[in-house]
């Protein structure tokens, strides 16, 4: 089984480019890799393996916690990573390891279970993108993940560069709107709800 984000030659790489695609089939056959294409060049991203998190880091209650310093920027017993707002606009915790930047949770995904199984994401059960516990992550197809969205009411559109959000009113999609942030995606279906909840189900 491929592991995401380990090379099982035994080579540490976290990021290397590629315009070879002969190089990049190869890379491909040995080991799982986040791509994308930046003017015509091949980006590929991969992640630590779980022996060399588990070396670098314990878990405690959804967060990572540094097990030993490590230059002045980490220090024994401190928590990894820091909170910021992702282009989707919710917070995430992210974390830097030799300057690649990681989400928070896949590292905490990779702590436990070793791997990221091909074309899988890490969802969060709650929506609480903040919250990391293992017993919240989940792993999940890009159309299973979105599908919760939609579910929802609101989604995350990629050639929009927004979140959208609908409703349902007697199985027609009524378009509610983009918006910039999550948050203000689901107050729109919720209001929403409240104007069209007397026309029929949603």
């Amino acid at each position: 089984m491929v592991h995401f984000g380990e090379i099982t030659n035994g080579r540490n790489i976290s990021f290397v480019k590629y315009v070879d695609r002969a190089a990049l089939l190869e890379m491909k056959k040995l080991g799982q890799l986040i791509i994308k294409k930046r003017r015509n060049v091949l980006a590929i991203k991969v992640y630590p393996n779980q022996e060399r998190l588990r070396l670098l880091y314990d878990y405690k209650d959804g967060l990572l916690i540094n097990k030993v310093d490590r230059n002045n920027q980490a220090k024994k017993g401190s928590v990894v990573g820091y909170v910021t707002k992702s282009k989707r606009g919710y917070p995430r915790r992210v974390t830097h390891i030799k300057s690649i930047f990681y989400f928070h949770s896949r590292l905490v995904w990779i702590w436990h279970y070793g791997e990221i199984l091909l074309n899988m994401q890490i969802d969060h059960k709650d929506r609480d993108t903040l919250n990391d516990r293992i017993e919240n992550l989940r792993s999940v197809t890009h159309s299973g993940n979105m599908q919760n969205q939609i579910r929802k009411g609101y989604s995350w559109e990629t050639n929009k560069n927004r979140w959208r959000s609908r409703i349902t009113i007697n199985n027609k999609t009524i378009h509610l709107g983009y918006f910039e942030t999550e948050k203000e995606a689901a107050a729109a279906y919720q209001n929403g709800k409240g104007k069209y909840h007397k026309i029929g189900e949603v």
